[in-house]
């Protein structure tokens, strides 16, 4: 279900302290409103730094698709990124938490698995093994296809990035990508391979990853229907 923010002001927030920000930003997602301090800025700042970016960000609410969170279990899953659809299947008992394959596209979960955090660490660890199957193997093919090599790759559970590179060519992708659509991983994994040769966001970076993607301005992924791709329990509770 789709709902949308409600315009009245302030909005609600969150406060995320970082020793690694410089600056006071914010960020709007399917989770809401986040406003990153630097370490040692006052929190008072952030109600002043909200009111100041006020019409900025009332144009961006006035659209931004915004999922009903729930902490319910969930039925389903939709991997748009490999085309799975896997039916969630629950069975109680007195055993420990855990989760398998119960027929083609049916996962298990069966024991003492009520608690949130239990189910949740169940399909995270399972869906980070489905993303170490697939995403590896799809980054070696593009880097094969646009001859731009890379050293290593890692599979992640980054909270804010889809991925990133290092300067010893090292990349991280994020195993949430799986509920991604296929263009967008590409577009993803095209960007990661691009800091192989530009290890920043300069002119010559976009003109490459340009030229490599002509629709990169279309598969921006901070917008909002890729940010709701992701499903909210497993963003809520981490």
């Amino acid at each position: 279900m789709l709902v949308y923010f409600f315009m009245s002001w302030p909005p609600s927030y969150t406060l995320r302290k970082s020793k690694r920000a410089k600056h006071l930003h914010l960020k709007i997602s399917a989770r809401g409103i986040e406003i990153v301090l630097p370490w040692r800025c006052p929190q008072r700042e952030a109600l002043h730094f909200l009111n100041a970016k006020r019409d900025w960000i009332e144009s961006k609410l006035k659209h931004f698709p915004l999922q009903t969170p729930t902490l319910e279990a969930p039925t389903t899953l939709h991997l748009a990124a490999i085309n799975q659809s896997w039916q969630i299947d629950y069975q109680a008992d007195s055993g420990p938490a855990r989760l398998r394959k119960q027929a083609e596209s049916t996962l298990l979960i069966a024991g003492d698995y009520t608690t949130k955090e239990r189910w949740k660490a169940l399909l995270q660890n399972w869906l980070k093994k489905q993303a170490l199957a697939v995403l590896p193997a799809w980054l070696t093919r593009v880097s094969q296809e646009v001859n731009l090599p890379f050293a290593n790759v890692a599979i992640r559970a980054q909270k804010t990035r889809w991925g990133s590179c290092s300067s010893q060519k090292n990349i991280n992708l994020n195993y949430k990508l799986l509920f991604l659509k296929p263009e967008l991983v590409r577009h993803i994994l095209l960007h990661e391979l691009c800091h192989t040769v530009h290890l920043n966001h300069s002119k010559k970076f976009w003109e490459l990853l340009n030229q490599l993607d002509p629709n990169t301005k279309h598969l921006e992924p901070k917008s909002p229907h890729h940010l709701t791709a992701v499903p909210v329990w497993l963003e809520n509770l981490d």
